[in-house]
Protein backbone atom coordinates (compact mmCIF):
# COMPACT_ATOMS: atom_id res chain seq x y z
CA UNK A 1 0.00 0.00 0.00
CA UNK A 2 1.22 3.34 -0.82
CA UNK A 3 0.96 6.70 1.02
CA UNK A 4 0.03 10.16 -0.48
CA UNK A 5 -1.56 13.64 0.24
CA UNK A 6 -4.19 15.22 -2.61
CA UNK A 7 -7.21 17.23 -2.16
CA UNK A 8 -10.16 17.22 -3.73
CA UNK A 9 -13.07 20.25 -3.57
CA UNK A 10 -10.72 21.82 -1.38
CA UNK A 11 -10.60 19.04 1.05
CA UNK A 12 -7.11 17.86 1.88
CA UNK A 13 -6.59 13.91 2.75
CA UNK A 14 -3.19 13.85 4.32
CA UNK A 15 -1.37 10.76 4.59
CA UNK A 16 -3.93 8.59 2.35
CA UNK A 17 -2.73 4.99 2.46
CA UNK A 18 -3.99 2.88 -0.48
CA UNK A 19 -5.77 -0.24 0.22
CA UNK A 20 -6.02 -3.46 -1.24
CA UNK A 21 -9.95 -3.49 -1.88
CA UNK A 22 -11.40 -4.96 -5.31
CA UNK A 23 -13.27 -2.47 -6.76
CA UNK A 24 -14.17 -2.26 -10.35
CA UNK A 25 -14.91 1.39 -10.79
CA UNK A 26 -13.52 2.65 -7.78
CA UNK A 27 -9.98 3.28 -5.87
CA UNK A 28 -10.02 3.14 -2.29
CA UNK A 29 -8.16 4.71 0.84
CA UNK A 30 -7.75 5.01 4.34
CA UNK A 31 -7.40 9.15 4.85
CA UNK A 32 -7.65 11.25 8.22
CA UNK A 33 -10.68 13.94 8.30
CA UNK A 34 -10.76 16.45 11.28
CA UNK A 35 -8.13 13.60 13.50
CA UNK A 36 -10.37 10.63 12.64
CA UNK A 37 -10.17 7.55 10.10
CA UNK A 38 -12.06 7.61 7.03
CA UNK A 39 -12.41 5.30 4.05
CA UNK A 40 -12.57 7.28 0.97
CA UNK A 41 -14.15 5.96 -2.52
CA UNK A 42 -12.33 7.86 -5.38
CA UNK A 43 -13.48 7.05 -8.89
CA UNK A 44 -10.30 5.71 -11.14
CA UNK A 45 -8.76 8.44 -13.26
CA UNK A 46 -10.13 6.62 -16.55
CA UNK A 47 -13.72 6.92 -16.05
CA UNK A 48 -13.77 9.89 -13.24
CA UNK A 49 -15.08 12.19 -15.87
CA UNK A 50 -17.58 9.97 -16.84
CA UNK A 51 -21.41 11.17 -15.82
CA UNK A 52 -22.78 7.99 -15.41
CA UNK A 53 -20.05 6.98 -12.86
CA UNK A 54 -20.50 9.98 -11.17
CA UNK A 55 -24.19 9.75 -10.93
CA UNK A 56 -24.24 6.25 -9.15
CA UNK A 57 -21.15 7.58 -6.84
CA UNK A 58 -24.26 10.39 -6.26
CA UNK A 59 -26.56 7.62 -5.59
CA UNK A 60 -24.50 5.80 -3.32
CA UNK A 61 -24.10 8.45 -0.75
CA UNK A 62 -27.30 10.43 -0.68
CA UNK A 63 -28.75 7.23 0.30
CA UNK A 64 -26.28 6.09 2.98
CA UNK A 65 -26.58 9.35 4.18
CA UNK A 66 -30.52 9.07 4.72
CA UNK A 67 -29.70 5.71 6.90
CA UNK A 68 -28.39 5.37 10.67
CA UNK A 69 -28.10 1.70 11.73
CA UNK A 70 -25.18 0.11 14.53
CA UNK A 71 -24.66 -2.53 11.72
CA UNK A 72 -24.56 -0.23 8.74
CA UNK A 73 -21.49 1.94 7.59
CA UNK A 74 -21.89 5.39 7.64
CA UNK A 75 -21.80 8.06 5.59
CA UNK A 76 -19.78 11.77 5.46
CA UNK A 77 -19.15 13.43 2.65
CA UNK A 78 -18.89 13.61 -1.17
CA UNK A 79 -17.08 15.57 -3.49
CA UNK A 80 -17.24 15.04 -7.34
CA UNK A 81 -15.25 11.68 -7.84
CA UNK A 82 -15.64 10.54 -4.16
CA UNK A 83 -17.51 9.27 -1.34
CA UNK A 84 -16.29 9.68 2.54
CA UNK A 85 -17.56 7.56 5.15
CA UNK A 86 -16.60 6.11 8.42
CA UNK A 87 -13.37 3.43 8.28
CA UNK A 88 -14.36 0.24 9.84
CA UNK A 89 -10.97 -1.68 11.67
CA UNK A 90 -11.69 -4.90 10.93
CA UNK A 91 -11.80 -7.44 7.95
CA UNK A 92 -14.36 -8.87 5.27
CA UNK A 93 -15.98 -11.99 5.89
CA UNK A 94 -14.22 -14.12 3.73
CA UNK A 95 -10.95 -12.93 5.29
CA UNK A 96 -12.22 -13.32 8.66
CA UNK A 97 -12.93 -16.89 8.43
CA UNK A 98 -10.00 -17.64 6.51
CA UNK A 99 -7.95 -16.03 9.54
CA UNK A 100 -10.36 -17.02 12.54
CA UNK A 101 -11.39 -20.34 11.49
CA UNK A 102 -12.47 -21.58 14.87
CA UNK A 103 -14.87 -18.17 15.72
CA UNK A 104 -17.73 -19.66 14.16
CA UNK A 105 -17.53 -22.80 16.01
CA UNK A 106 -19.07 -21.24 18.58
CA UNK A 107 -22.89 -21.67 18.33
CA UNK A 108 -23.75 -18.11 20.13
CA UNK A 109 -21.29 -16.66 17.72
CA UNK A 110 -22.92 -17.87 15.07
CA UNK A 111 -26.13 -16.62 16.16
CA UNK A 112 -24.72 -13.10 17.23
CA UNK A 113 -23.52 -12.86 13.46
CA UNK A 114 -26.91 -14.06 10.98
CA UNK A 115 -29.00 -11.64 14.17
CA UNK A 116 -26.72 -8.40 13.44
CA UNK A 117 -26.65 -9.41 9.85
CA UNK A 118 -30.78 -9.60 9.48
CA UNK A 119 -31.21 -6.81 11.51
CA UNK A 120 -29.57 -4.68 9.53
CA UNK A 121 -31.36 -6.08 6.82
CA UNK A 122 -34.72 -5.70 8.24
CA UNK A 123 -33.95 -2.18 9.03
CA UNK A 124 -32.89 -0.82 5.12
CA UNK A 125 -36.10 -2.70 3.62
CA UNK A 126 -38.35 -0.80 6.37
CA UNK A 127 -36.87 2.31 4.90
CA UNK A 128 -37.60 1.02 1.14
CA UNK A 129 -33.94 -0.14 0.34
CA UNK A 130 -32.64 -2.92 -1.38
CA UNK A 131 -29.16 -3.69 -1.16
CA UNK A 132 -28.36 -5.97 -4.02
CA UNK A 133 -24.95 -6.66 -3.28
CA UNK A 134 -25.03 -8.50 -0.27
CA UNK A 135 -21.79 -10.95 0.10
CA UNK A 136 -18.70 -11.71 1.78
CA UNK A 137 -17.05 -8.45 0.46
CA UNK A 138 -19.25 -6.22 1.15
CA UNK A 139 -19.51 -7.52 4.96
CA UNK A 140 -17.41 -6.55 7.55
CA UNK A 141 -16.17 -7.74 10.94
CA UNK A 142 -14.96 -5.31 13.28
CA UNK A 143 -11.47 -6.04 14.73
CA UNK A 144 -12.75 -5.28 18.52
CA UNK A 145 -16.05 -7.10 19.26
CA UNK A 146 -16.73 -8.97 16.17
CA UNK A 147 -19.33 -6.86 15.08
CA UNK A 148 -21.27 -6.67 11.40
CA UNK A 149 -20.88 -3.80 9.25
CA UNK A 150 -22.80 -3.86 6.27
CA UNK A 151 -21.06 -1.56 3.40
CA UNK A 152 -21.44 -0.65 0.17
CA UNK A 153 -24.70 0.75 -1.79
CA UNK A 154 -23.81 1.18 -4.74
CA UNK A 155 -25.96 -1.38 -6.60
CA UNK A 156 -29.03 -0.82 -3.78
CA UNK A 157 -32.22 0.39 -5.21
CA UNK A 158 -34.94 2.56 -3.84
CA UNK A 159 -38.42 4.33 -4.37
CA UNK A 160 -35.95 7.45 -6.22
CA UNK A 161 -33.35 5.62 -7.77
CA UNK A 162 -34.80 2.60 -9.08
CA UNK A 163 -32.03 1.32 -11.17
CA UNK A 164 -29.20 -1.31 -10.66
CA UNK A 165 -25.89 -1.28 -12.64
CA UNK A 166 -25.27 -4.86 -11.64
CA UNK A 167 -25.31 -7.30 -9.86
CA UNK A 168 -22.42 -10.37 -8.10
CA UNK A 169 -22.63 -13.23 -9.76
CA UNK A 170 -22.60 -16.27 -7.06
CA UNK A 171 -24.97 -14.46 -4.33
CA UNK A 172 -27.94 -13.12 -7.46
CA UNK A 173 -31.11 -14.10 -6.58
CA UNK A 174 -32.97 -15.44 -10.53
CA UNK A 175 -34.69 -12.66 -10.84
CA UNK A 176 -31.71 -10.02 -10.35
CA UNK A 177 -29.76 -11.78 -13.41
CA UNK A 178 -32.38 -11.39 -15.82
CA UNK A 179 -32.21 -8.71 -18.79
CA UNK A 180 -35.38 -6.84 -16.65
CA UNK A 181 -34.78 -7.50 -12.91
CA UNK A 182 -37.91 -7.44 -10.75
CA UNK A 183 -36.39 -7.08 -7.97
CA UNK A 184 -37.24 -6.85 -3.96
CA UNK A 185 -36.78 -7.56 -0.08
CA UNK A 186 -36.64 -11.73 -1.13
CA UNK A 187 -33.61 -10.42 -3.95
CA UNK A 188 -31.50 -9.65 -0.09
CA UNK A 189 -33.40 -12.75 1.46
CA UNK A 190 -31.49 -15.04 -1.45
CA UNK A 191 -28.46 -13.26 -0.81
CA UNK A 192 -28.75 -13.79 2.56
CA UNK A 193 -28.74 -17.59 2.76
CA UNK A 194 -26.23 -17.81 0.18
CA UNK A 195 -23.97 -15.98 3.06
CA UNK A 196 -24.96 -17.86 6.07
CA UNK A 197 -24.36 -21.48 3.67
CA UNK A 198 -20.72 -19.99 3.97
CA UNK A 199 -20.38 -19.74 7.72
CA UNK A 200 -18.41 -22.69 9.40
CA UNK A 201 -20.34 -25.39 11.33
CA UNK A 202 -23.77 -23.57 10.73
CA UNK A 203 -26.00 -26.43 10.71
CA UNK A 204 -28.66 -25.01 12.54
CA UNK A 205 -28.90 -22.78 9.39
CA UNK A 206 -29.20 -25.64 6.81
CA UNK A 207 -33.09 -25.55 6.60
CA UNK A 208 -32.83 -21.54 6.40
CA UNK A 209 -30.26 -21.66 3.48
CA UNK A 210 -32.23 -24.18 1.97
CA UNK A 211 -35.45 -21.86 1.70
CA UNK A 212 -33.51 -18.16 1.25
CA UNK A 213 -32.14 -19.79 -1.76
CA UNK A 214 -35.30 -21.38 -3.94
CA UNK A 215 -35.16 -20.41 -7.41
CA UNK A 216 -39.12 -18.60 -7.26
CA UNK A 217 -39.29 -15.51 -5.19
CA UNK A 218 -42.56 -16.69 -3.73
CA UNK A 219 -41.49 -20.10 -2.43
CA UNK A 220 -38.78 -18.14 -0.43
CA UNK A 221 -39.14 -16.23 3.09
CA UNK A 222 -41.77 -13.41 2.21
CA UNK A 223 -39.51 -11.04 4.60
CA UNK A 224 -36.48 -11.18 7.13
CA UNK A 225 -38.70 -10.42 10.12
CA UNK A 226 -39.76 -14.32 9.25
CA UNK A 227 -36.32 -15.86 9.26
CA UNK A 228 -35.83 -14.13 13.26
CA UNK A 229 -38.54 -15.46 13.96
CA UNK A 230 -37.80 -18.87 12.89
CA UNK A 231 -34.70 -18.73 14.51
CA UNK A 232 -36.43 -17.89 17.60
CA UNK A 233 -38.58 -20.19 17.76
CA UNK A 234 -35.72 -22.75 16.88
CA UNK A 235 -34.01 -21.88 20.21
CA UNK A 236 -37.26 -22.40 22.23
CA UNK A 237 -37.36 -25.92 20.78
CA UNK A 238 -33.98 -27.03 21.59
CA UNK A 239 -34.45 -25.51 25.09
CA UNK A 240 -37.53 -27.13 25.95
CA UNK A 241 -35.90 -30.45 25.03
CA UNK A 242 -33.64 -30.44 26.56
CA UNK A 243 -35.53 -29.47 29.61
CA UNK A 244 -37.47 -32.13 28.80
CA UNK A 245 -34.60 -34.75 28.75
CA UNK A 246 -33.32 -33.31 31.74
CA UNK A 247 -36.56 -34.08 33.40
CA UNK A 248 -36.76 -37.58 31.81
CA UNK A 249 -33.48 -38.51 33.38
CA UNK A 250 -34.94 -37.19 37.09
CA UNK A 251 -37.60 -39.52 36.71
CA UNK A 252 -35.40 -42.52 35.90
CA UNK A 253 -33.00 -41.69 38.91
CA UNK A 254 -35.95 -41.83 40.72
CA UNK A 255 -37.73 -45.15 39.55
CA UNK A 256 -34.28 -46.70 39.89
CA UNK A 257 -33.83 -45.62 43.94
CA UNK A 258 -37.69 -46.39 44.64
CA UNK A 259 -37.45 -49.79 43.10
CA UNK A 260 -33.74 -50.62 44.95
CA UNK A 261 -35.32 -49.72 48.28
CA UNK A 262 -38.28 -52.35 47.17
CA UNK A 263 -35.46 -54.58 46.49
CA UNK A 264 -33.70 -53.78 50.29
CA UNK A 265 -37.04 -54.27 51.72
CA UNK A 266 -37.85 -57.87 50.26
CA UNK A 267 -34.54 -59.33 51.36
CA UNK A 268 -35.15 -58.30 54.63
CA UNK A 269 -38.68 -59.64 54.43
CA UNK A 270 -36.84 -62.73 52.74
CA UNK A 271 -33.91 -63.19 55.31
CA UNK A 272 -36.83 -63.99 58.15
CA UNK A 273 -37.38 -67.48 57.73
CA UNK A 274 -34.12 -68.76 57.64
CA UNK A 275 -32.81 -66.87 60.70
CA UNK A 276 -36.17 -68.33 62.49
CA UNK A 277 -35.22 -71.92 61.25
CA UNK A 278 -31.35 -71.55 62.31
CA UNK A 279 -32.71 -70.20 65.79
CA UNK A 280 -35.24 -73.32 66.18
CA UNK A 281 -31.71 -75.29 64.90
CA UNK A 282 -29.96 -73.87 67.80
CA UNK A 283 -32.65 -74.58 70.37
CA UNK A 284 -32.31 -77.91 69.41
CA UNK A 285 -29.01 -78.04 69.65
CA UNK A 286 -29.00 -77.05 73.46
CA UNK A 287 -31.86 -79.59 74.32
CA UNK A 288 -29.50 -82.46 73.33
CA UNK A 289 -26.38 -80.82 75.39
CA UNK A 290 -29.24 -81.32 78.43
CA UNK A 291 -28.25 -78.59 80.58
CA UNK A 292 -26.74 -76.13 78.81
CA UNK A 293 -28.51 -72.39 79.42
CA UNK A 294 -25.55 -70.53 78.63
CA UNK A 295 -26.21 -68.60 75.21
CA UNK A 296 -23.45 -68.74 72.00
CA UNK A 297 -22.45 -65.03 73.54
CA UNK A 298 -20.85 -66.89 76.43
CA UNK A 299 -19.35 -69.78 75.10
CA UNK A 300 -15.67 -70.42 74.23
CA UNK A 301 -15.47 -72.88 71.17
CA UNK A 302 -11.76 -74.52 70.50
CA UNK A 303 -11.38 -75.88 67.40
CA UNK A 304 -8.66 -78.33 66.66
CA UNK A 305 -7.91 -81.09 63.59
CA UNK A 306 -7.39 -84.18 65.10
CA UNK A 307 -5.97 -87.17 62.57
CA UNK A 308 -8.28 -89.85 62.64
CA UNK A 309 -7.64 -93.48 60.87
CA UNK A 310 -10.68 -93.90 59.12
CA UNK A 311 -11.49 -90.64 57.89
CA UNK A 312 -9.50 -88.07 55.72
CA UNK A 313 -10.53 -85.15 58.24
CA UNK A 314 -11.78 -84.68 61.64
CA UNK A 315 -12.65 -82.05 64.44
CA UNK A 316 -12.59 -81.45 68.18
CA UNK A 317 -14.82 -79.59 69.82
CA UNK A 318 -14.16 -78.91 73.54
CA UNK A 319 -16.71 -76.99 75.31
CA UNK A 320 -15.41 -75.43 78.04
CA UNK A 321 -18.70 -74.83 80.42
CA UNK A 322 -20.28 -78.27 79.97
CA UNK A 323 -17.38 -80.46 81.69
CA UNK A 324 -19.65 -83.59 82.19
CA UNK A 325 -21.92 -84.05 78.97
CA UNK A 326 -21.18 -83.79 75.78
CA UNK A 327 -23.34 -85.16 72.36
CA UNK A 328 -21.31 -87.64 69.65
CA UNK A 329 -22.69 -87.35 65.59
CA UNK A 330 -21.61 -90.21 63.65
CA UNK A 331 -19.29 -89.11 60.74
CA UNK A 332 -21.80 -87.10 57.55
CA UNK A 333 -21.30 -85.26 54.25
CA UNK A 334 -22.64 -81.59 54.77
CA UNK A 335 -25.58 -80.95 53.11
CA UNK A 336 -26.77 -77.51 51.76
CA UNK A 337 -27.44 -74.50 54.23
CA UNK A 338 -31.21 -75.00 53.39
CA UNK A 339 -31.14 -78.87 54.61
CA UNK A 340 -29.20 -78.48 57.57
CA UNK A 341 -32.23 -75.66 58.64
CA UNK A 342 -34.24 -78.10 58.88
CA UNK A 343 -32.36 -81.18 59.62
CA UNK A 344 -33.53 -83.34 63.04
CA UNK A 345 -30.96 -84.42 65.85
CA UNK A 346 -30.68 -87.71 65.95
CA UNK A 347 -29.44 -88.81 69.21
CA UNK A 348 -29.67 -87.07 72.24
CA UNK A 349 -27.55 -89.72 74.31
CA UNK A 350 -25.32 -88.68 76.65
CA UNK A 351 -21.56 -89.39 75.78
CA UNK A 352 -17.86 -88.93 77.34
CA UNK A 353 -16.31 -85.18 76.73
CA UNK A 354 -14.07 -83.95 74.01
CA UNK A 355 -15.56 -86.61 71.52
CA UNK A 356 -14.17 -85.97 68.23
CA UNK A 357 -16.80 -85.46 64.86
CA UNK A 358 -15.75 -86.67 61.62
CA UNK A 359 -16.38 -84.82 58.78
CA UNK A 360 -15.55 -86.21 55.15
CA UNK A 361 -13.85 -83.64 52.98
CA UNK A 362 -13.77 -82.98 49.32
CA UNK A 363 -9.90 -83.96 47.97
CA UNK A 364 -9.20 -80.91 46.33
CA UNK A 365 -10.09 -78.22 49.68
CA UNK A 366 -8.32 -77.34 52.35
CA UNK A 367 -9.26 -80.12 54.76
CA UNK A 368 -8.52 -77.64 57.84
CA UNK A 369 -10.29 -75.34 56.49
CA UNK A 370 -13.50 -76.73 54.78
CA UNK A 371 -13.96 -78.39 58.11
CA UNK A 372 -13.96 -75.00 60.11
CA UNK A 373 -17.10 -73.69 57.59
CA UNK A 374 -18.77 -77.32 58.15
CA UNK A 375 -18.55 -76.61 62.05
CA UNK A 376 -19.79 -73.09 61.62
CA UNK A 377 -22.57 -73.83 59.57
CA UNK A 378 -24.36 -76.46 61.92
CA UNK A 379 -23.39 -75.37 65.38
CA UNK A 380 -23.76 -71.29 65.28
CA UNK A 381 -27.01 -70.54 66.98
CA UNK A 382 -26.41 -66.80 65.73
CA UNK A 383 -26.10 -67.30 62.11
CA UNK A 384 -28.07 -65.44 59.65
CA UNK A 385 -28.14 -65.72 56.03
CA UNK A 386 -26.15 -63.68 53.60
CA UNK A 387 -25.59 -62.42 49.99
CA UNK A 388 -24.06 -64.49 47.51
CA UNK A 389 -20.98 -62.78 46.95
CA UNK A 390 -20.16 -61.81 43.69
CA UNK A 391 -17.51 -63.74 41.27
CA UNK A 392 -14.45 -61.78 41.48
CA UNK A 393 -13.58 -62.42 38.33
CA UNK A 394 -16.72 -61.96 36.46
CA UNK A 395 -16.64 -58.33 38.47
CA UNK A 396 -13.43 -57.37 36.24
CA UNK A 397 -14.77 -58.78 33.25
CA UNK A 398 -17.95 -56.66 33.64
CA UNK A 399 -16.38 -53.37 34.46
CA UNK A 400 -13.91 -54.22 31.37
CA UNK A 401 -11.84 -50.90 31.00
CA UNK A 402 -12.99 -49.27 27.69
CA UNK A 403 -9.74 -47.48 25.84
CA UNK A 404 -9.91 -44.21 24.07
CA UNK A 405 -11.33 -43.67 20.62
CA UNK A 406 -8.22 -44.53 17.83
CA UNK A 407 -6.68 -41.32 17.51
CA UNK A 408 -5.32 -42.10 13.87
CA UNK A 409 -8.03 -40.33 12.17
CA UNK A 410 -8.92 -37.48 14.02
CA UNK A 411 -7.72 -35.03 11.93
CA UNK A 412 -9.14 -36.91 8.98
CA UNK A 413 -10.81 -33.87 7.30
CA UNK A 414 -7.73 -31.46 7.61
CA UNK A 415 -5.80 -34.04 5.62
CA UNK A 416 -8.77 -34.58 2.88
CA UNK A 417 -7.95 -30.49 2.66
CA UNK A 418 -4.10 -30.82 2.50
CA UNK A 419 -4.65 -33.48 0.03
CA UNK A 420 -6.90 -31.06 -1.91
CA UNK A 421 -4.33 -28.82 -2.37
CA UNK A 422 -1.42 -31.06 -3.31
CA UNK A 423 -4.07 -32.01 -6.31
CA UNK A 424 -5.17 -28.73 -7.80
CA UNK A 425 -1.77 -26.78 -7.42
CA UNK A 426 -0.99 -27.66 -10.81
CA UNK A 427 -4.12 -26.75 -11.95
CA UNK A 428 -4.49 -23.40 -10.32
CA UNK A 429 -1.36 -22.09 -11.76
CA UNK A 430 -2.53 -23.34 -15.17
CA UNK A 431 -5.68 -21.26 -14.51
CA UNK A 432 -3.97 -18.28 -13.27
CA UNK A 433 -1.28 -18.12 -15.51
CA UNK A 434 -4.48 -18.08 -18.14
CA UNK A 435 -6.25 -15.39 -16.55
CA UNK A 436 -2.55 -13.53 -16.77
CA UNK A 437 -2.55 -13.96 -20.42
CA UNK A 438 -5.67 -12.46 -21.06
CA UNK A 439 -4.70 -8.68 -19.32
CA UNK A 440 -6.34 -9.90 -15.87
CA UNK A 441 -3.68 -7.94 -14.14
CA UNK A 442 -3.28 -4.23 -13.61
CA UNK A 443 -0.50 -2.39 -12.48
CA UNK A 444 -0.59 0.80 -10.16
CA UNK A 445 1.39 2.59 -7.91
CA UNK A 446 4.05 0.17 -9.38
CA UNK A 447 2.95 -2.94 -8.03
CA UNK A 448 0.56 -5.53 -10.16
CA UNK A 449 -2.74 -6.41 -9.10
CA UNK A 450 -5.52 -9.48 -9.32
CA UNK A 451 -8.48 -7.95 -11.12
CA UNK A 452 -11.22 -9.98 -11.04
CA UNK A 453 -13.73 -9.14 -13.42
CA UNK A 454 -16.49 -11.45 -15.64
CA UNK A 455 -14.22 -13.52 -17.52
CA UNK A 456 -12.21 -14.61 -14.54
CA UNK A 457 -15.17 -15.78 -12.77
CA UNK A 458 -16.07 -18.25 -15.53
CA UNK A 459 -12.66 -19.30 -16.15
CA UNK A 460 -13.04 -20.33 -12.61
CA UNK A 461 -16.36 -21.63 -12.65
CA UNK A 462 -14.93 -23.90 -15.58
CA UNK A 463 -12.12 -24.97 -13.41
CA UNK A 464 -14.42 -25.95 -10.56
CA UNK A 465 -17.09 -27.97 -12.51
CA UNK A 466 -14.31 -29.26 -14.57
CA UNK A 467 -11.25 -30.48 -12.39
CA UNK A 468 -11.78 -29.10 -8.98
CA UNK A 469 -14.98 -31.11 -8.14
CA UNK A 470 -14.20 -34.10 -9.54
CA UNK A 471 -11.09 -34.20 -7.04
CA UNK A 472 -13.56 -33.07 -4.59
CA UNK A 473 -15.52 -35.78 -4.93
CA UNK A 474 -12.74 -38.69 -5.09
CA UNK A 475 -11.19 -37.44 -1.64
CA UNK A 476 -14.43 -37.62 -0.12
CA UNK A 477 -15.38 -40.52 -1.60
CA UNK A 478 -11.74 -42.29 -0.48
CA UNK A 479 -12.21 -40.89 2.55
CA UNK A 480 -16.27 -41.35 3.39
CA UNK A 481 -15.89 -43.65 6.04
CA UNK A 482 -14.09 -41.68 8.20
CA UNK A 483 -14.51 -38.23 8.13
CA UNK A 484 -16.58 -37.98 11.37
CA UNK A 485 -16.56 -34.22 11.89
CA UNK A 486 -17.61 -33.79 8.33
CA UNK A 487 -20.50 -31.38 9.29
CA UNK A 488 -18.88 -29.64 11.96
CA UNK A 489 -15.71 -29.02 9.72
CA UNK A 490 -17.45 -27.22 7.04
CA UNK A 491 -15.83 -29.28 4.57
CA UNK A 492 -17.60 -27.88 1.55
CA UNK A 493 -16.39 -24.82 2.85
CA UNK A 494 -12.88 -25.48 3.27
CA UNK A 495 -12.64 -27.14 -0.42
CA UNK A 496 -13.28 -23.11 -1.40
CA UNK A 497 -10.90 -21.70 1.26
CA UNK A 498 -8.18 -24.19 -0.32
CA UNK A 499 -8.43 -22.91 -3.97
CA UNK A 500 -8.22 -19.70 -2.79
CA UNK A 501 -5.02 -20.30 -0.39
CA UNK A 502 -3.30 -21.94 -3.01
CA UNK A 503 -4.38 -19.09 -5.57
CA UNK A 504 -3.31 -16.43 -3.28
CA UNK A 505 0.26 -18.53 -2.66
CA UNK A 506 1.32 -18.86 -6.33
CA UNK A 507 0.13 -14.88 -6.79
CA UNK A 508 2.37 -13.64 -4.46
CA UNK A 509 5.00 -15.82 -5.46
CA UNK A 510 5.25 -14.68 -9.15
CA UNK A 511 5.06 -10.86 -7.50
CA UNK A 512 1.36 -10.09 -8.01
CA UNK A 513 -1.19 -8.67 -5.55
CA UNK A 514 -4.71 -10.60 -4.55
Amino acid sequence: MGSSSFSVNQLTFNNAERLDVKGATCDCYRVKYYSKLHFLKRLKPEIAGDPRYRALLTKEFEIGLSLEHSNLVRYVNKGDDFILMDYVDGDTLDTFIHCQPEYFRSKANRRKFAEQLLSVTTYLHSHQVVHLDIKPDNIMITRIGHDVKLVDLGFCYNDTYPDTPGHTKGFAAPEQQADMPQVDERTDIYAIGKVLALIPGGKEFKWIVKKCTLAHPSERFQTVEEIREKLKKKNWIQAAAIIAAMIAIGVVIALFTLNSKQGDDNKTTAALPSTDSLAALAKDSMTMKEGATETEQNESVNIQATPQPASPATLEITTSNQPAQTTVAEPFTPAPPKAQETAKPGSTTPEPVNQSIAVQQPEHQNTRQQTINTNRQSVSDDATSSEPKANPQKQQTSSKDVSAPDPAFANVEEKVIQEFKREIRPLVIRMEDEHIANGGFTESDGKRYHWVNPSYVQLRNSYTSKHFNPIKNKLINKYKRQLTDFEKYDLPQQFEIAISQVSNDYLRSIGYMH
